[in-house]
């Protein structure tokens, strides 16, 4: 007989399987290499969603920001493939809304798009709930690849890469408005990185650092008592933008109806204006 813990963990273990499947790993080319630097670096995470028939890849606004368009893409296999199509992005470090949106997308031409689908699948919007509120504050489902976890074989000249998941629930503490996090528009969840649960152990340990996380996705767990795993149901609800920078305590995510808010206004699809919030072009 499995513990409840190991039911846990093989329940997340079967919904993190299916969240990967629309989860490309972001790289860029680096500058300059050597025998004992990759040519590539590991650099965020993403989710990739279909609207009304549209290809879109979302991710942090900072991924964007930070990194030269053109110069970040994929590497399922070589060559390295760039990211190209229609970016719209809010730059955390000049748009105030952006303090905590901090969102990108891009609409994919059809040379990424078709390089995606030979290895990804696209969330489709039947089954997104744009407005999706979490009827509980627990079961929430980290997903992405943090850098320090994906390394450079140079023997076998491919990246070996470790997909992570975290299971955790809503921050309870206060956080201020100074951190610019608003909770009709964003999650905080507890990610306390020097204390986390081992659920295969039951210990205690320091976890791993989740940069490169960004972008990822945030599934929210309605309920954690199924029979069987594959009947289990997970909502996209966020998407990860950045760590509690301070004390390592909780992580930051921009919530699912932002995304819809920001298809509708810089992409002009028909979609129904968010009932959390309303997002103005500006």
């Amino acid at each position: 007989m499995i513990t409840q813990l190991q039911y846990i963990d093989n329940l997340t273990d079967a919904i993190a399987k299916r969240a990967f499947r629309y989860t490309p790993q972001i790289y860029r080319l680096r500058k300059t290499t050597s025998k004992v630097a990759s040519p590539y670096e590991a650099i965020g995470s993403s989710v990739l969603l279909r609207i009304k028939g549209r290809h879109f890849l979302i991710t942090a606004g900072h991924i964007i920001k930070d990194y030269k368009i053109g110069k970040i893409g994929f590497l399922e296999e070589e060559p390295f493939q760039i990211l190209s199509g229609r970016f719209i992005y809010s730059d955390p470090d000049y748009d105030k809304l952006s303090k905590y949106t901090d969102i990108a997308i891009c609409e994919l031409n059809n040379e990424s798009r078709s390089y995606l689908t030979k290895y990804f699948d696209f969330l489709d919007e039947s089954e997104i709930n744009f407005d999706y509120i979490p009827k509980n504050t627990k079961n929430f489902l980290l997903v992405g690849y943090p850098w320090r976890k994906t390394r450079y074989n140079f023997v076998q000249n491919k990246m070996k890469v470790i997909p992570y998941k975290f299971l955790t629930d809503i921050f309870e503490n206060e956080v201020t408005r100074d951190l610019k996090i608003f909770r009709d528009q964003n999650l905080i969840l507890a990610y306390t990185q020097r204390e986390i649960l081992n659920s295969k152990t039951g210990l205690l340990k320091k976890s791993v650092n989740p940069e490169g996380m960004s972008g990822g996705g945030v599934w929210h767990i309605p309920n954690l008592l199924v029979e069987d795993e594959s009947n289990a149901v997970s909502n996209l609800s966020g998407i990860i933008i950045r760590q509690d920078k301070h004390a390592n305590r909780y992580m930051v995510a921009t919530r699912i109806h932002i995304v819809s808010e920001m298809l509708r206004i810089y992409f002009d699809l028909d979609i129904r204006p968010s009932n959390i919030t309303r997002l103005n072009k500006h």
